[in-house]
């Protein structure tokens, strides 16, 4: 007959069995993930800011994370701003960080800064696991509860194994198996108690720019593109799911008295002219209906007028971020537009409209982009150029070539409408091509575009 010692000794084992297991996740967690991330970082600054003031939050995912610059908003606007963005945020993410940072500030301001693939693409689990351990460190325990609620019981990972997920981070975000690299993570980990100098020493491109703000010191290759990274914005429909999740925010910062701003992130100009036989133009209308319908302002900075704002090249750390000079542009114009609506001026009068959609696109040159691709054979390379311009532009190519120790290009290929071009080669060297695309008969560099590339035969 068992008694009541023998069933306390079993309840006893299991706990420590249970307490085994919890400490020895720990360790692996504290191991094997890695310390100082993007997200890492920002939620740390946040949570060592305490006496700092918040008047404007600033949510979404890497499209606000590395585009919107708190600073260049409050030198315009006169706020006191934080950007708690982070990668892959989702909108269930964003709206936990409104409700909050809503406790601890007399927020005034919401603003939501997206792309068209915060609504395509479903969310990142590994990214969520992120965010949920990094806005977690420093809530109180009614809050973390809510946080693995908010990712347990999403319905895309209920009730799969995804909803316990969370418990083993090291399975979804390792720095890896090798030694070497398990060692730098501990070493970081142990010397560095600011995530964001252990996230300097792993990406060195990579800077922390404050108030939550971080961006690439680097720049998108239009030279030399490659076509294979030129992103162009998807007309896809949006995820049913993603525009729920998108209401739900809406209705949260409403809720809370606040009319949120929602800021559609700028694109290269090469992305927007891509889009003169897309959808586009209407999918995004039906966004700023509904984001409209449920109480927001909605600005897409990809229509805002040339003298109010356009994005250089030179301002994109790739096809679909801006880097530091380009975030600290677009937060300048933010700021503004934040500073005039706010003193009741027609913001409205700043940006074209989706129903002018042909009238926005002719705004922008005739040819947007030139690249091309090549194949090198045994006797001949075998190039073929693209561009991307303005429909109903008639466009010639010029090939062009310099060799290892010449100093100038030569014509291997006058103007013409045809786009293919085989560059003969003998022996083994290196050769520069320079593709240039041009408005048929042009002669002036507004209607020219080139590309160069190297390579060795």
């Amino acid at each position: 007959m068992r008694t009541t010692k023998t069933y306390a000794r079993r309840a006893c084992r299991a706990l420590a069995l249970l307490l085994a297991v919890i400490a020895f996740d720990v360790v692996l967690t504290l191991v094997l993930e890695q310390y100082g991330t993007a997200t890492e970082v920002t939620w740390y600054n946040y949570r060592n800011t305490p006496g700092e003031s918040i008047d404007t939050l600033v949510v979404g995912s890497s499209f606000a994370s590395f585009g919107v610059d708190p600073h260049s908003i409050d030198e315009e606007a006169g706020t006191s701003s934080f950007n708690l963005s982070t990668m892959a945020q989702t909108f269930p993410n964003s709206r936990d960080i409104v409700r909050s940072v809503q406790k601890d500030h007399q927020l005034k301001r919401i603003v939501i800064c997206l792309g068209t693939e915060s609504l395509q693409r479903p969310a990142q689990y590994d990214r969520e696991i992120t965010f949920l351990q990094a806005k977690s460190a420093g809530d109180s325990f009614d809050d973390v509860l809510q946080n693995v609620a908010t990712l347990a019981l999403d319905e895309s990972y209920f009730p799969t194994s995804k909803s316990i997920g969370w418990i083993f981070p090291w399975t979804y975000t390792s720095v890896g198996l090798e030694a070497d690299e398990i060692r730098t993570n501990i070493e970081r980990r142990l010397s560095m108690p600011d995530p964001t100098d252990a996230m300097l020493a792993s990406d060195s491109a990579w800077q922390y720019l404050g108030q939550g703000h971080c961006a690439y010191d680097k720049h998108l290759n239009l030279r030399s593109p490659d076509s294979n990274q030129l992103a162009i914005d998807s007309s896809a429909p949006f995820l049913e799911k993603t525009i729920q999740e998108f209401v739900d925010l809406l209705d949260t910062c409403t809720e809370i008295g606040i009319s949120p701003m929602v800021i559609v992130a700028p694109r290269p100009d090469y992305a927007n002219v891509a889009h003169q036989t897309t959808e586009y133009a209407e999918l995004m209308a039906s966004l700023q209906a509904i984001a409209v319908e449920h109480g927001a302002t909605y600005y897409d900075f990809n229509l805002a007028h040339p003298d109010f704002y356009r994005p250089l090249d030179s301002d994109f750390s790739d096809a679909q971020h801006l880097n530091v000079d380009g975030s600290k542009r677009f937060s300048h114009a933010i700021g503004q537009l934040i500073a005039q609506d706010e003193a009741g001026e027609d913001v409205g009068a700043l940006f074209y409209s989706y129903d002018d959609w042909d009238t926005y696109l002719a705004s922008y040159p005739d040819i947007a982009l030139c690249y091309c691709e090549y194949e090198v054979g045994s006797d001949s390379i075998a190039i073929s150029a693209s561009c991307i311009a303005q429909k109903d532009v008639a466009v010639e190519y010029q090939f062009e070539v310099k060799h290892k120790g010449s100093k100038r290009f030569e014509v291997a290929r006058a103007y013409a409408s045809d786009s293919s071009y085989d560059l003969p080669i003998e022996g083994h060297g290196s050769v520069v091509i320079r593709v240039r695309a041009r408005v048929v008969g042009s002669t002036t560099k507004d209607a020219m575009r080139s590309c160069k590339y190297w390579t060795a035969y």
